[in-house]
C-alpha cells in the first residue's frame, strides 16, 4: 500500500483527505515454511486495517464531493435540475421553473370509465405541486451519485374534483343515483320497489388517478364505482311475504276498538337501508281520529274571566288519551300473524298545567278599580281577560293605542299597582287627570307590576267610542287618594290664524305648566304610603279659522 503524499488542491472546491504514513507497513513475499508463515499471518490484520482506513477515507471524500448541498447531484423533478442545491435554493428554482410551465395550468384530460373525455381546469380543483413536500422527498429518497428523477408530490381538493367529475358523469349518463328499496301501499295492497346500485365517482380513487397523471400530462383514467344498497331484492321479497302482505289481511283488535287494514296500510312504513318496518305514530293517530274522538278527553287548563259582571272560573279537566306510542310498538309485533291479532290499548292520564285549585288560590274575587275613556276606541290588541300573576310585570308594548294606554294606566293607578314605566302626553289632555296619565308610541311603553301578592285579571270592554278597563283581584288597600301641588311655570298658548275651509278646525289650545301629584295609599283608615309623580306640559297652540292667511301672534 502506498501512502498518499501531499498534493495540490483538486480542481473543484471539495476537500482532499490526507492521512499520515502507516509505520512498519511494506510489501512482503509469501513464506515457504510454516515458521515463516506465522509472522506473515500476524501481519495480515495490519494490511487489512490499512486498506479499510483508505477505503473509508476515500468514501468520505466522495460523500463530501457528491453531497455538498441538501439535494444529491443529478436529482431532477419534472426536468428541473436540483442536484447540489440547498433545500431553499431547490424550492426557489422549482417554483420559478414550474410557475412558467404552461402545461401545469392548462386544462388536462380525464377519461371517465373509458367512455367520456373531460377537460378539467387544474386551478379550479386546487391541483398543484406541493413544493416543500417534493423537496423533502428529493432530499430523502434521491440517490447520492447519478441521475434521480424524483416524482413530484401533487395535491388536489378532493371535494372540488369530485364535484367536477360527478357533474360530467351525470351529463354523460354514466353516474346514476341508484334506487333505494321500499314497500308502499296502494290501498291495502303492498307494492315493492326493488333496489338498484348507485354508480358514481370515488373521490379518493379519482384524486389518486389525477395526481399521478397530471404532472406528466398523461390522461387520468378514472373508473366509476358501484355502491350496492344494504337491502337486497331477496330482503324486499322476504319483508313483503312475512310482513307487508299479512299486515293488511285483517283488522287488529285493540281493546274496545279495531285498527282497520286501511289504517294499518296508512301507518306501516318501510324505510331506511337496510329496509326497516315501523309504525308511524302520527299517521296511526290520524287514521284512528274518528274512533279516538269518542274515547279520549282533551286536557283543559282552568281559567278565569269576567262573565255577567263577575269573575267566573272555568274548571280544569284532566286529559285521557290512548297511548299511541305503545300501541304502535305492540301493533307492529302482531302484524305478521294470521291469527290472534289483538293488542291492549292503554290510556294515559294528563294533568292540566293550571288546575282549578291554582286559579282559586290567585284570589280573584273583587273589582279593584275601573276606568273609562272616550275616543277612537281602536283597541285591536286589548288585553281582554289577561291574567297578571303575582310578581309579574304586564307590558302594553309600544304598539298599543294611546287611548288603551291611558285607560290601563288609570285603572292600575287606582288599583294600587306599581307603575314601572309610563309616559304622559306632551300637552295637557282635558279628559285625563293632570300628571297622572299615560300615552304610548314608539319607544314609549306602559309597564305595570302586580305587587299585590294575589292574581290580577285585566278585563277590557269596548262599546262604541268608550273603552273600559277593569282590574279584578284581592284588595290590599282600602282606598287610593290623590293630592295635587300647585301648577307652576304656566305658559299661555300661542294663537294661530288659518284660512277658513274644510281643512281648518278650531282648537282651543291649552296652557303649559309643571305640577306634582301624590298617590296616597290608605289601609285601615291610616295612610300606608305615598308616591310622587311630576310632569311638565308644553303649551298647545290655539287654532283660529278665518282671520287671515298664515297669520299668527
Amino acid at each position: 500500500m502506498t501512502v498518499l503524499p501531499p498534493s495540490a488542491p483538486s480542481e473543484d472546491d471539495a476537500p482532499t483527505v490526507r492521512f499520515a504514513r502507516i509505520a512498519g507497513f511494506a510489501p512482503v513475499a509469501l513464506p515457504n515454511s510454516p515458521a515463516e508463515q506465522a509472522p506473515a499471518r500476524r501481519r495480515w490484520p495490519v494490511v487489512m486495517a490499512g486498506v479499510l482506513v483508505v477505503a473509508v477515507l476515500a468514501g468520505g471524500a466522495g460523500v463530501a464531493w457528491a453531497g455538498r448541498g441538501d439535494i444529491p447531484r443529478g436529482t431532477r423533478v419534472l426536468g428541473v435540475e436540483l442536484g447540489g442545491l440547498t433545500s431553499a435554493e431547490a424550492g426557489d428554482r422549482l417554483r420559478t421553473d414550474l410557475g412558467g410551465a404552461r402545461r401545469l395550468t392548462e386544462p388536462f384530460t380525464v377519461s371517465l370509465a373509458g367512455a367520456e373525455i373531460v377537460k378539467v381546469d387544474p386551478v379550479a380543483i386546487g391541483l398543484a405541486v406541493d413544493v416543500p413536500a417534493t423537496i423533502a422527498a428529493a432530499t430523502r429518497d434521491g440517490r447520492l451519485i447519478g441521475v434521480a428523477d424524483v416524482p413530484p408530490v401533487v395535491t388536489v381538493d378532493e371535494a372540488k374534483l369530485h364535484d367536477v367529475l360527478h357533474a360530467a358523469a351525470v351529463r354523460a349518463k354514466l353516474a346514476t343515483p341508484g334506487t333505494p328499496a321500499a314497500i308502499t301501499y296502494d290501498g291495502t295492497t303492498p307494492v315493492p320497489v326493488y333496489p338498484e346500485p348507485e354508480r358514481g365517482i370515488d373521490a379518493r380513487a379519482a384524486a389518486a388517478a389525477v395526481t399521478a397523471a397530471w404532472a406528466h400530462r398523461d390522461v387520468a383514467r378514472v373508473a366509476l364505482t358501484e355502491t350496492p344498497p344494504a337491502t337486497t331484492r331477496a330482503d324486499v321479497d322476504r319483508l313483503l311475504t312475512e310482513l307487508a302482505v299479512p299486515a293488511t289481511a285483517a283488522p287488529v283488535r285493540a281493546g274496545v276498538f279495531d285498527v282497520a287494514p286501511e289504517v294499518i296500510a296508512q301507518s306501516l312504513v318501510f324505510d331506511g337501508d337496510p329496509l326497516t318496518p315501523r309504525i308511524d305514530e302520527r299517521r296511526l293517530r290520524d287514521g284512528l281520529a274518528p274512533v279516538l274522538a269518542g274515547l279520549e278527553t282533551p286536557v283543559r287548563d282552568a281559567s278565569v274571566d269576567v262573565d255577567g259582571g263577575w269573575p267566573r272560573i272555568t274548571e280544569s279537566v284532566s286529559g285521557r288519551a290512548v297511548d299511541t306510542a305503545a300501541l304502535a310498538r305492540d301493533l307492529l309485533a302482531v302484524l305478521p300473524r294470521t291469527g290472534d291479532r289483538a293488542v291492549t290499548a292503554a290510556f294515559t292520564e294528563t294533568r292540566p298545567a293550571v288546575t282549578t285549585e291554582d286559579v282559586e288560590r290567585l284570589g280573584i274575587t273583587e273589582r279593584l278599580a275601573t276606568f273609562t275613556t272616550y275616543g277612537p276606541a281602536e283597541v285591536a290588541d286589548r288585553p281582554a281577560g289577561t291574567l297578571i300573576r303575582p310578581g309579574d310585570t304586564y307590558s302594553l308594548h309600544t304598539g298599543a293605542s294611546p287611548q288603551l294606554a291611558a285607560t290601563v294606566f288609570q285603572a292600575a293607578y287606582r288599583a294600587g299597582l306599581e307603575i314601572v314605566e309610563h309616559h304622559p302626553h306632551a300637552t295637557y289632555q282635558e279628559y285625563l287627570p293632570a300628571v297622572l296619565e299615560a300615552t304610548s308610541g314608539p319607544g314609549r311603553d306602559l309597564r305595570v307590576r302586580n305587587d299585590t301578592g294575589h292574581g290580577v285579571l285585566a278585563d277590557v270592554r269596548v262599546s262604541g267610542r268608550a273603552v273600559t278597563v277593569s282590574l279584578w283581584g284581592t284588595r290590599v288597600f282600602d282606598r287610593i287618594d290623590t293630592e295635587y301641588g300647585p301648577r307652576t311655570a304656566v305658559t299661555e298658548p300661542a294663537v294661530e290664524y288659518r284660512d277658513p275651509g274644510p281643512d281648518c278646525e278650531f282648537e282651543p289650545g291649552s296652557r303649559g305648566f309643571s305640577q306634582d301629584a301624590w298617590r296616597i295609599f290608605r289601609k285601615d283608615g291610616e295612610e300606608a304610603g305615598r308616591e310622587k309623580f311630576s310632569w311638565t306640559y308644553e303649551s298647545r297652540p290655539r287654532i283660529v279659522c278665518g282671520q287671515g292667511r298664515g297669520a299668527s301672534r
